[in-house]
């Protein structure tokens, strides 16, 4: 199906998420020096096709709403990225939505000496971004 309800699912999906956060670190270290050519990486890695105009438009809007709301929302870049623990309502006492024996996921982070750490709020605009580009994936191949 390709319903937005299936969508919002695969957005919130673990495995789509996880994946997401992957694929953001992966636009950042491989997908060039700007927003565009990143864009474009990410969208022909998913789509196996160059985007057209419109589509790099769009995206790099979205890309600047994510930048803008995690820069002024540090909890959330990092619940993102996995650095923080989510807390569940009352029912749940305070504990941790994740189950013990889960170990948090590791967030994009340079490989090379001497690279400077990708701040959390861009790490958590490309990890969103990754997403995305993996359910317009999931939407391409449900044709």
């Amino acid at each position: 199906t390709t319903t937005p309800l299936q969508a919002l699912v695969t957005l919130n999906d673990p495995v789509y998420t996880e994946a997401g956060r992957h694929l953001g670190a992966r636009l950042l270290k491989d997908g060039g020096e700007d927003d565009k050519s990143r864009i474009a990486f990410g969208f022909k890695l998913v789509a196996s096709r160059a985007p057209e105009q419109k589509e790099v438009e769009v995206l790099s809007k979205l890309l600047g709403d994510l930048r803008k709301h995690y820069k002024d929302n540090e909890s959330d870049a990092k619940a993102v990225l996995g650095l923080e623990e989510k807390k569940t309502s009352s029912r749940g006492r305070g504990r941790s939505s994740r189950s013990p024996s889960a170990s948090p996921p590791t967030p994009p982070k340079p490989t090379g000496k001497g690279e400077p750490q990708v701040p959390a709020d861009e790490a958590a605009a490309g990890a969103q971004l990754g997403c995305t580009l993996l359910n317009l994936e999931a939407a391409i191949r449900r044709g």
